[in-house]
């Protein structure tokens, strides 16, 4: 078997945090970081050098935005997806993140199986942009 996607996680709910890495984990993915504010997920981004980084759209200390823009300047072909609570997805944050460099969006909660595809297709399309 081929090396486990690396995962970077930072989201700013304990919960969310401990649920999407047992997920991730399940479904074949190695969390090589877990991150609870934007200052952590820059410093371990920068230390781990993950394949992926989800990135939650309520991180505090840095903004999740500037998190993105953050990493897309140090790593150009980054695979970031952006986190979006329930009810939180507005239009203009999205375009933001998008813009910012984020390549995917996924609503929180979902299933392991929807992460699972979202993320294979980001990763996908960002082996085709090579």
């Amino acid at each position: 078997m081929g090396r486990k996607t690396r995962v970077l996680l930072a989201d700013s709910s304990t919960f969310t945090r401990i649920v999407l890495s047992n997920a991730l984990e399940a479904i074949g993915f190695e969390i090589v970081a877990i991150a609870k504010d934007g200052r952590e997920a820059l410093d371990m981004f920068t230390e781990q050098r993950p394949d992926i980084a989800m990135i939650d759209l309520e991180l505090k200390v840095v903004d999740c935005v500037d998190v993105i823009r953050a990493l897309t300047r140090e790593n150009p072909s980054a695979a970031i997806a952006l986190l979006i609570p329930e009810g939180k997805d507005d239009p203009e944050v999205i375009v933001e993140a998008v813009r910012a460099g984020a390549k995917a969006y996924i609503k929180k909660p979902t299933s392991g199986e929807d992460i699972k595809r979202r993320l294979a297709n980001m990763l996908k399309r960002g082996e085709e942009e090579k």
